[in-house]
């Protein structure tokens, strides 16, 4: 997973985009840098009450599964048997939810009514949006999902809470396990 930025986005919202990398680079690029930013890129531009550009779009999920290892927190360890057991009551992995849930709830740009499980691929495109939490291969793969996008864009590692912290990611496989309790149309979706 990483973040996904806007260049011409970033720009019409009076940020150098340039500046990401190098915070990146010295080891300032942190949850308070990135709020920092979605603040400034949130907002309505045409004055009518409702937003026009958010600050995030993408994978929730991803957001929150890296806000959680980013803060040395996981959901599940081992105990000293060496049996796994539940750990997402710790305190690392509690705040960086907590945290993740006010970034979403903040500057995530809405979901449509009735939307697909991936509306947030084409939402993107758009270019309503300064950051997209997704993977790797939507940008950087042959023919990938964002070839076709008109904007320039940029990729970052997902920012830590603290400067000096060390940037993390997660790599895995797309399994999606579905309860049998849906029915076909909310599976499709």
């Amino acid at each position: 997973q990483c973040l996904y930025f806007n260049k011409r986005v970033l720009e019409e919202a009076g940020i150098d985009w340039e500046s990401i990398y190098d915070m990146q680079a010295d080891g300032t690029w942190t949850w308070a840098a990135f709020e920092d930013i979605l603040k400034a890129t949130t907002r309505d531009t045409d004055n009518d009450g409702i937003n026009d550009i958010y600050g995030l779009v993408g994978s929730d999920f991803d957001m929150y599964v890296l806000s959680v290892f980013a803060n040395g927190g996981c959901f599940f360890n081992f105990d000293a048997n060496g049996d796994l057991q539940p750990a997402m009551n710790s305190e690392e992995t509690i705040s960086a939810l907590n945290w993740a849930r006010d970034i979403y709830f903040k500057y995530w740009g809405p979901t449509p009514e009735g939307a697909n499980w991936d509306w947030y691929k084409e939402a993107w495109m758009t270019g309503k949006y300064a950051f997209y939490m997704y993977q790797a291969y939507g940008g950087f793969n042959d023919n990938s999902e964002m070839a076709a996008m008109e904007d320039e864009w940029g990729c970052v590692a997902f920012p830590v809470p603290n400067e000096g912290d060390t940037y993390v990611t997660v790599v895995s496989e797309n399994m999606t396990l579905i309860p049998s309790c849906y029915d076909a149309e909310t599976v499709s979706k």
